[in-house]
């Protein structure tokens, strides 16, 4: 880590509290970009540990990764079901054991082979901690309990959000960790309807209410709520992130915050993060120095 390190910068004024930045991104109506699988651009390919290194070195951002066990029960690094979209591998990851993944090359978003191998979840925890805030995206199978007891161990769980996909998932996080911040599916009023029901609605959580929507019925629901916010900027025909390259302005950048937004995940997280900054609508650092 260096001084350069802007997610680090980020992380270290909140003290590794991601409760103290969300609650800093509602105060001022200031969102916090989260780079989707690490952020990727090309020859760096999504979740891959130079990919993290680029980000946290260049954005003040959150992380979010995913992680998924192979066949012999090893958490690693990986979105999809299959091999091969980002590595040299092809089948289903389930089939695979860590002594053939941990040798694949990873490919970037344009297919193209880098020098890069695939990450367990234990090798970038130790090169991770304490250096980003992280939203951990638990794919199945991955092992829950096990995952949230490394963060624990590490001493990072108050920096972390675990991205749940179901009920069960959630209370398995819950029964792991009764202070673990979980977040949970909010697209629609029948998801919202559900998680009241389930009782996690009684405690704070973040709701990933989908593509950035201003006009969401969701939105006013969530409004004076302990809970938190997540909007992404890559859904849709014309997603924001497309926008980024252009000179125009990009409105569902500028009015996320106000609007109710204290997450925005974007597969730009680079771009968003500068884009934001210079028009003054990202959380950035002495902001909220005192707030609880």
């Amino acid at each position: 880590m260096t001084t350069r390190d802007r997610a680090t910068e980020l992380y270290t004024q909140f003290s590794g509290d991601v409760i103290k930045l969300l609650k800093c991104a509602r105060h001022t109506g200031k969102p916090v970009i989260v780079a989707h699988r690490g952020g990727f651009a090309p020859g760096f390919p999504e979740n891959a540990l130079a990919s993290f290194e680029r980000t946290i070195a260049n954005a003040p951002v959150m992380l979010e990764i995913d992680i998924v066990s192979s066949a012999d029960g090893v958490d690693f690094l990986h979105h999809d079901k299959y091999l091969q979209r980002t590595t040299s591998g092809i089948g289903l990851v389930a089939n695979a054991d860590w002594e053939t993944i941990r040798h694949l090359k990873m490919r970037d978003n344009a297919q193209t082979i880098t020098d890069y191998t695939p990450a367990s979840f234990s090798d970038a925890l130790a090169i991770l901690r304490g250096r980003a805030f992280l939203m951990l995206d638990l794919k199945t199978p991955s092992s829950t309990a096990k995952i949230v007891n490394m963060i624990k161990d590490a001493g990072v769980l108050p920096g972390t959000i675990f991205i749940a996909y179901n009920y069960n998932q959630a209370a398995e996080i819950r029964r792991s960790s009764d202070e673990a911040l979980i977040a949970l599916g909010a697209s629609n009023l029948e998801q919202l309807r559900e998680t009241k029901i389930s009782g996690f609605f009684e405690e704070p959580y973040v709701a990933l209410t989908g593509a950035i929507n201003t006009s969401s019925k969701i939105l006013p629901l969530l409004k004076d709520t302990k809970h938190y916010v997540l909007g992404s900027a890559y859904f849709g025909q014309n997603p924001p992130d497309a926008r980024l390259t252009t000179d125009a302005t990009v409105p569902e950048f500028e009015t996320a915050g106000p609007f109710g937004y204290q997450l925005v995940v974007s597969n730009r997280p680079l771009q968003a993060a500068k884009y934001m900054q210079d028009r003054g609508v990202h959380l950035v650092k002495n902001l909220c120095t005192s707030i609880d």
